[in-house]
């Protein structure tokens, strides 16, 4: 370690070394990043510095250096994918350690950082030895929560709320939140599970809640697995597994008398050329690397699946400052809802339907792409074209993380429908053990608004299962009613089949959902025009929660919203509610013009008396436009617009600017 020091200090005296790229997001609509102090270490014999709350990966992108390392076998290069530890592509030798994640290590000042070229190796002397068992710390809890997503935060809170049982959450992460952590859109839903806030501010509040909770949390803690100690004869008695935790790099024996596993999902691959490039990303991990960790690694983009979680990318790119975003879809029709795709759709961003990726072009990273059109699920000969990319998304999906579960002895099976090998539970999330239950993305792929529920519920089990006289059942109960009223509409249609093929209760054959295309409908009343762009059955109710006059109502939350216009006041604070930016309000304002109030979440806000170019629903430029006002703490955006043409205003852009 010291070699190490003193071949830094050198080289911080004699060959410091600077990358001239610098990929930090300087500004966006809706995050500031806390970056910290600048730090120096050692990157393959040379200088580079990054900021104190940066991981290893995160600071190498930042400065442009996409390589991570090599395949062992093929020596191919290797890029971040995932970005929460899940993948291989970013193992690198840190201090002299070898196959050390390096998404999900800190960096600091006069680390030495190398890059790996085939096996590593490992030194067997380097160890310390067989770790006694007197020096291990144990932990028991009643419940033990493993996850510290949306998921686990809910079923650790129900546990809190309703029992008296001490009750811990395992996770690997440094903060509580998970996937929340990554979100900037507003959630869909109702206002139990925070609908109309965004992720970010979701993982907040569930943090504050298990804050000020009798929740204990074991966090920037790796589950290693569970283990049981073998019987050695058929009388003794078994003794009770436990979790082996890894927590500051010391282990950690975590019992339970019950355990909920809430691990989450991880990113689905696709086949095709070349596609171990650096510069091809999981959809979560461009997600955490741009949200998260601030750093855009690419400004063309290419993003495989239009899902909902393809085209939230899609629109958060725009946020960070991407210059070009192409979708590409192999199926027919978007899978993810209207709303999300006519947000991207304002701004000229294609979606190519019947369409895949053949494969990523470049020799030590993505240069470009080459696609396809299909037919009939098959390539159509002579169809391919090349896209000039520098960045491929991969949002195809995610398949449940049961491996714990499995190790924990729980029937599993696959059922295509909920994503792929899930374990086999009960509507609680009780497994075929008594004492592990399910919950979230681990049980089945869905929103994270059914997570929490799921969540909630699978608490709930864990104390009715402890025997405890208290209002759970009676909880229980609604909150199974309430997951069936999330699950009324025709998106949840694949996951009710799935459930029905998991609980044994098929009664019908499989149909594809009919859900219909997005149709705008116009509310008048006295020269004022309420426009909702929603005609989808999704669960969400924001709207009606905003509007205090009762002018908007739903007959459930899946039931499209109905407009009173004689209740109706004309303030807009619909406009900003609305999760999908689905709303639009239209005021006759004399002399052949209009008010149009309109949502806006990008740079460059407007302000008052700016000259805008007003957009229709395919961003195409329909006229011009003068500011009346704006509000950024609520994006919203008043225009001035020729009468002719108000009710198709559905964007601006900044005369002279990029919008």
């Amino acid at each position: 370690m010291r070699e190490a020091q003193e071949s830094f200090n050198k080289l911080f005296y004699f060959k410091s070394y600077y990358h001239s790229m610098d990929r930090r997001i300087r500004n966006h609509p809706l995050l500031k990043f806390e970056r910290g102090r600048e730090v120096s270490f050692i990157f393959d014999g040379e200088m580079v510095k990054g900021r104190e709350s940066e991981d290893v990966a995160t600071s190498l992108l930042a400065n442009g250096i996409d390589i991570l390392g090599w395949s062992r076998k093929l020596d191919r290069p290797r890029g971040y994918f995932c970005g929460i530890g899940k993948c291989s592509s970013c193992l690198m030798t840190i201090d002299g350690v070898p196959n050390v994640r390096s998404c999900t290590t800190p960096v600091r000042e006069g680390m030495v950082i190398e890059r790996q070229h085939g096996d590593p190796g490992i030194d067997p002397e380097s160890g310390s030895g067989a770790i006694k068992s007197a020096e291990i710390e144990e932990l028991s809890y009643d419940v033990v929560v493993v996850g510290g997503g949306v998921a686990g935060i809910s079923a650790a809170l129900a546990v809190s709320d309703f029992s008296g049982l001490n009750v811990t959450i395992v996770d690997e992460s440094r903060s509580l939140g998970g996937q929340l952590l990554k979100q900037t859109h507003k959630f869909f839903g109702s206002k139990e599970e925070y609908a109309g806030l965004r992720g970010i501010e979701i993982a907040r509040t569930l943090s504050e809640e298990v804050k000020n909770a009798n929740i204990d949390t074991l966090l920037d803690c790796e589950v290693m697995g569970y283990y049981e100690k073998e019987k050695e004869n058929e009388k003794e008695e078994k003794e009770a597994g436990y979790l082996l935790v890894l927590k500051e790099n010391k282990p950690v024996i975590v019992r339970g008398e019950q355990y909920i596993v809430a691990t989450g999902a991880y990113e689905n691959m696709l086949l095709f050329e070349n596609n171990d490039l650096p510069g091809i990303f999981g959809a979560g991990g461009l997600q955490t690397i741009m949200n998260l960790k601030g750093v855009l690694p690419g400004k063309k983009a290419l993003i495989v699946g239009s899902g909902n979680v393809g085209l939230i990318l899609a629109y958060q790119m725009l946020q960070a400052g991407a210059d070009e975003i192409t979708i590409i879809e192999a199926m027919g029709k978007v899978g993810g809802y209207g709303v999300h795709a006519q947000k991207i759709r304002r701004f000229c961003i294609p979606i190519l339907l019947n369409h895949t990726i053949k494969r990523a072009i470049g020799k030590d990273k993505v240069e470009g792409a080459g696609i396809i059109s299909l037919k009939d699920g098959k390539e159509v000969e002579g169809s391919e074209k090349l896209l000039d990319v520098d960045l491929i998304c991969l949002a195809v999906g995610l398949t449940p993380d049961v491996r714990l579960l499995q190790q924990m002895g729980c029937s599993s099976r696959f059922i295509k429908e909920l994503g792929g090998w899930v374990v086999d539970h009960d509507e609680d999330g009780k497994t075929s053990r008594k004492d592990v239950l399910v919950a979230g993305d681990a049980s089945s792929i869905e929103e994270a608004t059914t997570a929490m529920i799921e969540g909630k519920m699978s608490g709930l089990r864990c104390i009715l299962n402890a025997q405890e006289e208290n209002d759970a059942e009676k909880e229980l109960k609604r909150l199974k009613s309430r997951l069936e009223e999330f699950r009324a509409g025709p998106f949840s249609e694949k996951i009710k089949r799935g459930g029905e093929k998991l609980y044994g209760t098929v009664t019908s054959e499989e149909k594809e959902a009919e859900i219909g295309a997005i149709e705008e409908r116009t509310f008048e009343r006295e020269g004022t025009r309420l426009i909702i762009a929603c005609s989808q059955e999704i669960p969400c109710d924001p709207c009606v929660a905003s509007c205090v006059r009762g002018a908007i109502t739903k007959e459930s939350l899946v039931s499209l919203p109905e407009i009173h216009v004689e209740r109706c006041s004309g303030c807009g604070l619909c406009v900003s509610a609305c999760p999908g930016l689905a709303i639009f309000l239209v005021k006759d304002w004399g002399n052949g013009t209009s008010l149009v109030t309109l949502p806006y979440e990008m740079l460059q806000f407007p302000k008052s008396e700016d000259r805008v170019k007003l957009l229709d629903s395919n961003g195409e430029i329909i006229g011009e436009g003068i500011v009346r006002s704006s509000m950024l703490s609520k994006f919203l955006v008043r225009v001035v617009a020729p009468s002719s043409i108000a009710e198709k205003v559905r964007n601006l852009k900044l005369v002279g600017k990029n919008g």
